[in-house]
């Protein structure tokens, strides 16, 4: 036979044989079945192909799959262990572990079946559900129902606004009396040591605790729940008090759809920006506000903002303006003044004070025009010769007012006595700290005299041309016996002098009191 011929017939012998072997897929592994199963099921499963597609094997290597399932003495998760035994193989080569089947049962986070596990101390079987079975899921907050009330939310609410205001404190007390200087100075206020240690220390704790910032809650009652916001809305947009100038640039920005569109808004009572010194000179921040409703702003106040000025068209719609609070601001001049007293005729309070710009030409202004004014501070450190005895004459002419500061001022013995003569009656606060041109003519005889019957607080500190305090301890004491105290602050130089004066008028009094006790004693009965 020729070698053609003998390849040709091994090659048709090899194909046949081929041809015979089943070159099929190989099924994935086994997977164990729970106990409710039923063997149809798992033999419908076991006999359903997997959509995977496996790597070719050689054709003399077909697997043949034995299931074998182990026992842990841990946590038993019954899981199926395959085993592949390849023809042609000596030894046989393990499958990796199958993921358990999942159940498809709808349960509960405390009755789903849980695996058991053997304890191994113990040595008995303990359920998982038993040992949790104590468990409870968390259930939400819920608020009380009294908080639900409108009306009595409206009261809270209401308490923590006015909470908020007290926080920067608008009007000052004028019956408050100030900290002392040092504790030799307390101990000369009060005259005891006990109470003058307890306000000493009170002080000393007081500035270690200055750079306690105060943070405003009223704003995150907006995110309680809808009823809360309905509320504290309105109180929101009646007190608007920005603490950040970011915050107030965000503002004017969001402002301008608000007012521009012309949509329902409360216009605010009060108008507050509080200790924003950071905002540079050149920066135009109240631009974007500048058309914010003013028709029923009653306070204005830009507390510390040295370089942020009042837009002037708020003067032109705030006709019930009746307080402006600006101290500290380096803006504001006499054309300033000038310009907004035009339309401040219902203006009751304004403080000034370090506005350095300001002058007699400003004041003189404001006295001629605002006629319902009763307080006033122009107290400042440096430049007081801006401010002399003009400003305090036409304070006393053209006005009526109760609270008067001139801390600094220029003024004389001169303009004070025309100012108590014409208004001397209503004045019940009286600030005359580092005035350094009064004399012991000016002060210590008008209270002698009594050209201020209703005064309540004199400050008097740093005046250095009085060491007569005589009358003012008379009037101190006819004060006092009055059930209307007088409160004096003064530096410690002037108190130490009213303690001395007192101690020797009380000591004149007692005299003439034992000696008229004496002669009434003595007296002939006969006569």
């Amino acid at each position: 036979m020729r070698l053609p011929t003998l390849i040709n017939k091994y090659i048709n012998n090899k194909r046949g044989h081929d041809s015979q072997i089943t070159d099929s897929i190989t099924p994935p592994p086994m997977k164990k079945f729970s106990r409710e199963s039923s063997p149809n099921e798992r033999t419908s499963r076991s006999r359903s192909a997997s959509p995977t597609k496996y790597r070719r094997r050689h054709p003399y290597q077909v697997p043949k799959h034995v299931t074998i399932s182990k026992d842990t003495k841990s946590l038993q998760l019954n899981t199926t262990h395959t085993v592949a035994f390849y023809e042609g193989l000596s030894t046989p080569v393990e499958s990796p572990v199958t993921t358990p089947e999942r159940i498809n049962i709808v349960t509960t986070p405390l009755t789903s079946p849980r695996p058991d596990f053997y304890d191994k101390e113990l040595n008995f079987r303990t359920s998982l559900v038993k040992n949790f079975a104590d468990l409870k899921l968390q259930q939400p907050f819920q608020t009380h129902p009294i908080f639900r009330i409108p009306e009595i939310l409206d009261n809270i609410i209401k308490h923590l606004s006015l909470h908020e205001k007290e926080a920067i404190n608008l009007n000052e007390n004028p019956f408050k009396r100030r900290a002392p200087e040092t504790y030799q100075h307390a101990l000369l206020l009060y005259k005891d040591e006990v109470k003058a240690k307890k306000v000493w220390d009170e002080v000393l704790k007081t500035k270690r605790n200055s750079n306690f910032v105060y943070e405003p809650s009223l704003y995150n009652c907006l995110s309680v729940n809808k009823i809360w916001y309905r509320v504290a809305l309105p109180y929101l947009q009646k007190e608007l008090m920005f603490r950040d100038a970011n915050k107030l640039k965000r503002f004017g920005e969001l402002s301008k759809g608000i007012y521009g569109k012309k949509k329902k808004f409360t216009s605010p009572n009060s108008f507050t920006l509080y200790k924003l010194h950071q905002v540079a000179p050149g920066d135009q921040i109240m631009e974007d506000i500048s058309t914010l409703p003013l028709q029923n702003v009653k306070t204005l106040q830009f507390y510390i903002c040295p370089n942020i000025l009042p837009p002037r068209s708020w003067f032109h719609v705030a006709q019930n303006l009746q307080k402006v609070i600006l101290p500290g601001n380096r803006k504001i001049n006499d054309r300033f003044l000038i310009e907004a007293s035009l339309n401040l005729t219902n203006l009751k309070y304004l403080d000034l004070r370090a506005c350095e710009n300001v002058s007699d030409v400003g004041i003189v202004s404001i006295a001629l025009r605002c006629k319902k004014l009763e307080f006033i501070n122009l107290g400042r450190h440096s430049r007081g010769e801006l401010i002399t005895d003009v400003s305090l004459v036409a304070l006393g002419k053209y006005t009526n007012i109760v609270t008067l500061g001139m801390a600094g001022c220029n003024i004389t013995d001169n303009g004070l006595w025309d100012f108590a003569q014409r208004n001397g009656d209503n004045v019940k606060r009286l600030s005359l700290n580092n005035c350094k041109l009064l004399t012991n003519f000016s002060i210590p005889y008008l209270v002698g005299f009594n050209y201020f019957p209703n005064l309540a607080v004199l400050e008097i500190k740093n005046l250095v041309n009085i060491d007569d305090v005589k009358w003012l301890v008379k009037f101190m004491l006819w004060k006092k016996y009055s059930n209307h105290p007088l409160l004096i602050e003064s530096c410690h130089r002037i108190t130490k002098l009213l303690g001395i004066e007192e101690k020797k008028i009380k000591k004149t009094n007692a005299i003439c009191a034992l000696s008229d006790m004496s002669e009434w004693i003595n007296e002939d009965e006969s006569l």
